[in-house]
């Protein structure tokens, strides 16, 4: 037997189910959603509903307000900026961070308990956490995380840093599971031309961030390759893999040459273009460049196209 949780905090079942006790109904779906395999925390699912126990049926879309409360949760967690402008307000002698904490701490858990028991307040926040907003910080999430990933890795390349770092393999494995998803996000979830154009720029600034950084950098880090050749002398290797002879693989420029629209990249046309200078510059691997550059005067086209149509 299955329920269905609806957008409006309901929970619907087969006919058989009428009269079932509501809270019987919740530890139901609790233990459906604590199971689900959903590693991007949000997503839309559609099903067939029953409708007043007539024959019609209509597609219902609605989202898991459980993972909607936990994107809401890390949205407004307090950064560290703001928990050092706070430290410099409060009282001397206090642990202001515990004190901010505490507080938060205590909003999420009444946001949750009003969430499970009062179905005005589901219907409430279900208004409010929007499917673009709920996207836009998933995305939002997945920027940060990247952007983690680089960091660390410029701290293992400064054998002075006391920064948290990681070694290059580890990091090229991170970036390589972000990539994907990004991707998986962008199939399941991303609908609007803004989101996809935001997604482009996530990908293109990865590609880029890891062309720029090349083994030189890295004489010092576990996980670089000794005496490498002019052509593997490029983070790139590191995170697709090293490739076999002629036959370099192409994962990150694969996924965004083959996936996104071309119109949407054409608005990235610029970046794309520094990203062929600096593989030229460092000699990356030629196969791979040539279809880069390729890929890159596709859009150029299209670019000059679009442009003189406007004219």
């Amino acid at each position: 037997m299955s329920f269905v949780l609806l957008e409006d905090g309901r929970i619907t079942g087969p006919p058989e189910s009428a009269g079932m006790d509501l809270i019987h109904a919740n530890e139901i779906m609790d233990a459906i959603l604590k199971r689900a395999d959903n590693p991007r925390g949000w997503r839309i699912l559609h099903r067939q509903a029953a409708d007043d126990d007539r024959s019609e049926t209509r597609t219902e879309e609605y989202e898991e307000l459980e993972d909607r409360i936990e994107i809401l949760c890390w949205a407004i967690t307090p950064r560290e900026a703001v928990k050092k402008e706070f430290s410099k307000c409060s009282s001397v002698n206090v642990d202001d961070e515990k004190i901010l904490n505490d507080v938060f701490e205590g909003f999420k858990r009444l946001i949750q308990e009003f969430a499970a028991n009062n179905q005005d307040f589901q219907t409430a926040l279900g208004k409010i956490l929007t499917t673009e907003f709920c996207i836009s910080a998933e995305l939002a999430r997945m920027t940060l995380r990247y952007v983690e990933v680089f960091r660390r890795l410029d701290a293992a390349s400064n054998p002075q840093s006391t920064q948290r770092s990681t070694d290059l393999k580890q990091g090229a494995d991170m970036l390589k599971r972000i990539v994907e998803e990004i991707f998986e996000f962008y199939e399941d979830s991303v609908g609007t031309a803004d989101h996809t154009w935001y997604v482009a720029g996530m990908l293109i600034e990865i590609l880029r961030s890891v062309v720029e950084r090349n083994y030189n950098m890295y004489e010092r880090v576990q996980g670089a390759i000794a005496n490498s050749s002019p052509q593997d002398n490029n983070l790139y290797v590191r995170l697709i893999g090293d490739p076999p002879a002629g036959n370099p693989q192409r994962f990150l420029v694969d996924m965004l040459f083959e996936q996104i629209p071309q119109k949407i990249l054409v608005k990235h046309l610029s970046n794309l273009q520094s990203i062929g200078r600096i593989l030229r510059e460092h000699g990356g691997n030629n196969q791979y460049i040539q279809y880069f550059e390729t890929n890159v005067a596709k859009l150029e086209r299209s670019g000059a196209q679009g442009g003189s149509s406007r004219r």
